[in-house]
């Protein structure tokens, strides 16, 4: 599991950096967004995002994080509950919940509505700006793959 502060390289390009934001999508996916160690025409270089499995670690801890709070590992209000932004008024569902560094918390949501026949980019939502309308079940999505005890034990074929 990578965790926000690690450095890290990806396995296809090569590209490396520190990972400073984490997002879990309501479907499973998990993406890091990673800011390369470098300046590029005296400015930070741009961030990219990767697929959790697609990065390795290098360094774990690479940026100290012990002095931030750490984020919780689930995530404290479930996908599929209906928000609104406080400020702008925007009203959706929440589809993603992202870590960012040191210590925010954001969700991505997701308007119920259509404009001109078409959905709504989703949006983000800092969580001291969220206002919870309905609160969803608890249904973070579990590793898909079946059942790990089955798969431990030899089938009646093999014994």
């Amino acid at each position: 599991m990578i965790h926000r502060g690690d450095e890290v390289r990806d396995v296809i390009t090569g590209f490396s950096g520190v990972v400073t934001g984490i997002t879990h999508w309501q479907h499973g996916c998990t993406r890091c967004v990673v800011s390369p160690r470098a300046l590029k025409d005296g400015i930070p270089a741009p961030t990219h995002v990767f697929d959790e499995p697609q990065l390795e670690v290098i360094v774990n801890g690479a940026i100290d994080t012990t002095k931030f709070s750490k984020m919780p590992p689930e995530h404290p209000l479930p996908f599929g509950s209906i928000v609104k932004n406080k400020v702008t008024g925007y009203t959706g569902v929440v589809i993603a919940w992202s870590a960012w560094f040191p210590d925010e918390l954001s969700y991505t949501v997701q308007s119920q509505t259509l404009h001109n026949n078409a959905p709504i980019k989703p949006v983000d939502i800092v969580e001291p700006t969220l206002e919870v309308l309905v609160r969803a079940p608890d249904n973070t999505p579990k590793p898909r793959g079946g059942d790990r005890e089955d798969a431990a034990r030899p089938s009646s074929s093999t014994v």
